[in-house]
């Protein structure tokens, strides 16, 4: 078994590290954690205080608005959208993985964005998303090359 704090490798199989949310209870267990327990994954998997779910195939591409935006804000709206996404055990691509040197142009960020989007299964659109241009050119994108696309509906 091959353990870090976001992963555990059990006989090739790989899952992924759930933080604690408060808003979700196990269903299998008194823990208050997202422990989704598909699969037959046991709660048993329960570690170090983090629940694992299975990592599935399918790649999410997270479209966020960024250009205009202070620092802060781009980074709470990634990690709700990560922690939506990682608690389900998907794999998950950001405009960051994508395009991370932050010299680039805009034109260069976009076109490494929709090359890892088109990569993707599943495309989330977080919040904001109808007044970004590079959003709505992913939307466009995704909708072009029928990926599947998730509105994230932010609760706040």
């Amino acid at each position: 078994m091959d353990l870090n704090r976001d992963k555990i490798v059990i006989d090739g199989t790989t899952y992924l590290a759930v933080p604690d949310d408060k808003d979700n209870t196990c269903d299998y267990c008194s823990l208050r954690a997202k422990c989704y327990n598909r699969d037959g994954i046991p709660c048993g998997l329960y570690a170090g205080g983090v629940h694992f779910v299975r990592q599935l195939d399918k790649k999410v591409y997270l479209s966020l608005p960024i250009s205009g935006k202070d620092t802060y804000e781009i980074r709470r709206t990634l990690r709700k959208g990560y922690d939506y996404l990682r608690a389900q055990g998907y794999q998950i691509i950001t405009p960051y993985d994508a395009s991370p040197n932050a010299n680039a142009s805009y034109a260069e960020h976009m076109g490494k964005d929709i090359q890892a989007l088109l990569e993707c299964d599943v495309v989330l659109m977080m919040p904001g998303w109808e007044d970004s241009r590079g959003c709505q050119c992913e939307k466009a994108t995704a909708e072009i090359y029928g990926k599947e696309i998730v509105y994230y509906a932010d609760t706040e």
